[in-house]
């Protein structure tokens, strides 16, 4: 299984999107994320939901770190769990902050790794109308005869729009592209490159150009977005060619 988070800062109208706006964050950055949030050092209190819809009683005045504290040790007991954080008099406490579990089942690729497999089950997760399209195949890389694909390796991911109506299809796969994006640069990406769309053009973007967005890249690209797992490339000869 895996285990991420999504902050509301300010809930406000607002609902739950599990489309590209949300980042869904590891447990650490998750944790420093609300505290980035917690300009106050106290007068904090958490609220657990137990089960669906249902939550228990508001906590003590807590000060940051109580709540840090709280929010390590929850018990996240269901998919899509709610931890509260609000101020105000018991009675009358405002909810300022709401961080959300995301408890998914990761697929197991063929020929994948497990970084591979986390990888698809945040791409699941955030763009649930695309679709899963390659993992392993034993492959080069489109245009550079002799290099291969981190796909040989089972190290990429690709996840496609192809299969929505046609004018929904570069939207989708530009808003998946940039939520990708914006995961590598906040370090909550179990990969390294992001190759994909952005407007009419391929776009990429790696741990190399420190995340920013460069032109460049096959032009299947337009459909799909696909993310290098990792800390690094493979290099050499796959053992699949060997």
């Amino acid at each position: 299984m895996v285990t991420r988070y999504q902050l509301l800062a300010a809930p406000g109208p607002r609902t739950w999107s599990d489309a590209g706006p949300d980042i869904l964050w590891r447990g650490s950055g998750a944790s420093a994320a609300l505290g980035a949030t917690l300009k106050r050092d106290a007068g904090w209190r958490v609220q657990l939901e137990t089960a669906p819809g249902t939550f228990g009683d508001w906590s003590r005045e807590l000060t940051r770190d109580g709540v840090l504290a709280r929010f390590g040790s929850w018990p996240r007991p269901f998919d899509r769990a709610r931890f509260r954080v609000g101020r105000g008099a018991p009675g009358a406490v405002s909810v300022l902050r709401v961080v959300r579990v995301a408890i998914m089942r990761a697929p197991t690729y063929p020929g994948g790794t497990d970084a591979s497999d986390v990888m698809g089950a945040l791409f699941q997760r955030s763009h649930p109308r695309m679709v899963f399209a390659g993992c392993f195949v034993c492959k080069g890389v489109v245009g550079h005869p002799g290099l291969w694909s981190q796909h040989a390796w089972g190290r990429a991911v690709d996840w496609s729009a192809a299969n929505l109506p046609g004018a929904e299809v570069g939207p989708a796969n530009a808003a998946c592209t940039d939520w990708a994006v914006r995961m590598g640069r906040l370090g909550q990406l179990p990969g390294h490159e992001v190759i994909g769309r952005a407007g009419n053009a391929v776009v990429y973007a790696s741990t190399d150009t420190e995340w920013e967005v460069k032109p460049g890249g096959d032009s299947s690209h337009l459909f799909h977005t696909h993310v290098s797992t990792g800390a690094a490339d493979a290099t050499g000869t796959p053992p699949c060619a060997a």
